[in-house]
């Protein structure tokens, strides 16, 4: 009989970032409270959802339409949010306005979107030894682009540190993981080929940037080849020995951030 280890498609690059940070979130079911930073990512990509889908289903909604949604809920959480004496609703609400409207300006028009946040159809992965890895959930936050050459996941990712301030280019290498399992997933759903991945960065720094990354081949990682085992091969076995390994270098390594971060032994 298969031995099923199920996981989240877009909780897997969060197990290759800190294990021992997913174990707490997802099996051990530990759960931190939002911050004013962290509801903001969810009400920009609310409203950027809204927009897109709104034209996808050929009736468009306005900017300023998506931008009185996005207002209304950012001031009507869902629950208590966590202070932040450095970042206010106001600022939050300023921060947030402008990169809606430079998104709706200046990448959704560039976009063919095909669809947004595509449910995945479950993917098995035969570890072997009678054990399975199973992939589901939806393509949060993500959307399927159509290009001359084929299709690409288009993820959008808000917060700080997306885009360099050396180069103005967008960081791709934290998000490999989970847009190349969405590639696959994505594939194994509607049977349409990807090309490759693509990031919308949306940062929401005091002066909020947008850019959009170049397009690179994030399944070639998940699958490996005949010289090398890819990451889903190398994150199966180490799932299926209960391996959850802390990683005291990941950007998401602070009290802010991490649930277990009171009761870790591996940060400074």
């Amino acid at each position: 009989m298969n031995r099923v280890i199920p996981i989240r498609a877009s909780s897997f690059g969060n197990y290759l970032d800190c294990g021992y940070r997913w174990e707490a979130e997802i099996l051990l079911g530990m759960r931190k409270r939002a911050g004013i930073r962290m509801w903001l990512g969810q009400v920009i990509h609310h409203a950027t959802a809204l927009y897109d889908q709104s034209r996808i289903d050929g009736l468009p909604i306005s900017v300023d339409d998506a931008a009185g949604e996005m207002v209304n809920m950012l001031w009507h959480p869902d629950e208590t949010l966590e202070a932040d004496p450095k970042f206010s609703m106001r600022e939050a609400e300023r921060v947030a306005l402008a990169l809606l409207s430079r998104y709706c300006k200046e990448i959704a028009p560039t976009q063919n979107y095909l669809s947004v946040e595509m449910p995945l159809k479950p993917l098995r992965i035969d570890l072997g030894g009678g054990w399975v890895l199973e992939f589901t959930g939806t393509m949060d936050r993500a959307r399927v682009s159509v290009t001359l050459n084929g299709d690409v996941v288009t993820d959008l990712k808000s917060g700080g540190r997306l885009i360099s301030s050396e180069t103005g280019l967008v960081n791709v290498k934290t998000h490999i993981a989970q847009t190349g399992i969405y590639q696959l997933l994505k594939e194994n759903t509607d049977g349409r080929h990807t090309i490759g991945s693509q990031i919308a960065a949306l940062q929401t720094s005091s002066k909020p940037q947008i850019g959009m990354s170049h397009i690179f081949n994030a399944k070639a990682a998940m699958l490996g080849d005949e010289n090398r085992p890819g990451l889903i091969e190398i994150a199966g076995n180490a799932l299926k020995a209960g391996v959850f390994l802390p990683n005291n270098r990941s950007q998401f390594c602070s009290k802010k951030f991490c649930v277990r971060w009171d009761s870790c032994a591996f940060h400074d």
